[in-house]
């Protein structure tokens, strides 16, 4: 085997990039696990979808749906203070704090 038929770093980086922009343009993928895939962070991949004149505008709903979700619970759990992993309605909320006020 001559070195001529081992490919080199840039091939194999290539290949993984080429990949992970094929199944994040065919909606297999998010842009996180495309990046993920490709070797790269995120900046780095949008800029790779860029030069490639790919459109990473692609939004996923579930995805917008999940991240809104857990930053509003992050936000939640920082007002409550002590209570900050108590994720539960406001009336639950009040009752459990006035009985721990009595005892």
């Amino acid at each position: 085997m001559t070195d001529s038929s081992i490919p080199s770093h840039n091939f194999l980086k290539n290949i993984k990039i080429t990949t992970a922009i094929h199944w994040y343009q065919k909606g297999e993928i998010s842009e996180k696990k495309a990046a993920q895939i490709a070797g790269l962070n995120h900046q780095e991949f949008l800029s790779c979808l860029a030069k490639e004149k790919m459109n990473f505008l692609t939004v996923d709903d579930d995805e917008i749906k999940q991240e809104v979700s857990s930053e509003k619970q992050k936000f939640i759990r920082s007002l409550r203070g002590k209570y900050k992993n108590n994720l539960i309605s406001s009336e639950d909320f009040s009752r459990q704090k006035q009985l721990s006020s009595r005892t």
